[in-house]
């Protein structure tokens, strides 16, 4: 037999490598066990750290907005004539959207939310939620 082998032979030969059925008060002392190393030496989630950023010129433009996600300036849709930039549909079929203050303006911020707000949900659309389109120069009320 080689040496490889008798050492596989040996690893296999050790007891707490052997599967076998645990219950009662040896369970619950292994799950206690388990439990208490884990509380000891997990370090804290990093969300739970505060930093400091430094130079930041930011300003809160919108609060309590269930589900908030997906954040994101508009910016300026590419007038590119077809059949490059998807064939610029928002410019040349939908002008009024893209002008300052309108739906689609390019310093508007949209945020994606869980929420639709009070508004009915689409017939079989999947779930509720909405896209908001937020002016951050607007005033605060």
């Amino acid at each position: 037999m080689s040496k490889l082998a008798r050492m596989a032979v040996d690893v296999m030969s050790i007891d707490f490598l052997q599967s076998r059925n645990i219950d009662g008060p040896v369970a619950l002392a292994a799950l206690v066990l388990a439990g208490i190393t884990a509380v000891i030496f997990l370090p804290a989630p990093r969300d739970a750290w505060a930093e400091e950023v430094p130079n930041v010129d930011a300003r809160v433009v919108a609060v309590n907005i269930p589900g908030a996600s997906a954040l994101a300036q508009i910016g300026t849709f590419l007038n590119v004539p077809p059949p490059g930039a998807c064939a610029n549909p928002i410019p040349t079929k939908f002008p009024s959207y893209i002008q300052p203050g309108a739906v689609l303006d390019p310093n508007r911020i949209l945020v994606g939310s869980t929420s639709n707000f009070g508004a009915p949900r689409a017939i079989s659309v999947g779930k509720e939620g909405a896209f908001l389109s937020i002016d951050p120069r607007g005033q605060i009320s």
